[in-house]
């Protein structure tokens, strides 16, 4: 029997728009993110997100109004060619005193990404920790979920795809995302698309810890290294 997964389905349509929206702009990424955008909007109003959907509209109308050299222009701007040391995106730099910690950080992605058959693109010339990545990775377990559910792979397989969601989250998102979003909208110019996005970003992981009951714990340069991971915690058959 089909369990219901429309809620799960439109959660997946941020994860990508989010997860898009953080790489570096590439030509016509203005337009598909515009596109995606308003994709979303529809996407958190069938959710009851009000304020997220309007939000959303709002940000395609930037897009718009920017164009891609305006987009490309504003993300060097705020993140520049390199790893920006005021709000970078990547989990590592937050809460990782030593090097030692972050290459466990970055092992334990990679493991993990490997575990679900997830492999970079080629053409992403980036870190596993980067948000873009540990963004479109929640998007595919959403998806799983999804899967799941609609081909009626039974409440099991869906409860685990739910399960491997919230350990992601608890493990990785929710130790320093609110922390790079704070940094962003610090950093972004008023007004400005980033800083926007940051908002809206910000808005839609507070909802989804409140779904899985999760803090977002924000961590400070000195925090302790995270516990080791279990395989257990990230099981999903779908």
């Amino acid at each position: 029997m089909a369990i219901a997964t429309d809620g799960t389905l439109c959660r997946s349509a941020l994860y990508e728009l989010f997860s898009l929206a953080f790489q570096y702009p590439k030509e016509g990424s203005a337009a598909t993110l515009a596109s995606m955008g308003r994709k979303a909007a529809m996407a958190a109003f069938d959710l009851g997100w009000q304020q997220i959907g309007e939000g959303l509209d709002e940000l395609s109308r930037k897009l718009d109004a920017l164009g891609n050299d305006g987009l490309v222009e504003e993300y060097v701007r705020v993140f520049g060619h390199t790893n920006p040391k005021d709000c970078p995106p990547y989990e590592g730099e937050y809460g990782q005193s030593h090097v030692f910690q972050k290459s466990q950080v970055l092992a334990e992605l990679s493991t993990l990404y490997q575990a679900f058959g997830v492999q970079l693109s080629p053409g992403f010339k980036d870190r596993p920790d980067h948000v873009s990545v540990e963004l479109e990775f929640m998007r595919l377990l959403t998806l799983k979920e999804t899967y799941a559910g609609v081909k009626g792979h039974g409440e099991e397989k869906v409860r685990l795809c739910r399960s491997a969601q919230e350990s992601f989250l608890s493990r990785h998102l929710s130790t320093w995302v609110k922390v790079f979003v704070g940094r962003l909208a610090g950093k972004a110019p008023e007004g400005s698309l980033y800083g926007h996005l940051a908002r809206l970003l910000e808005g839609f992981m507070e909802r989804e810890f409140a779904a899985f009951q999760l803090q977002a714990a924000p961590v400070s340069s000195t925090s302790p290294e995270a516990p080791e991971a279990k395989e257990e915690d990230f099981q999903c058959g779908a």
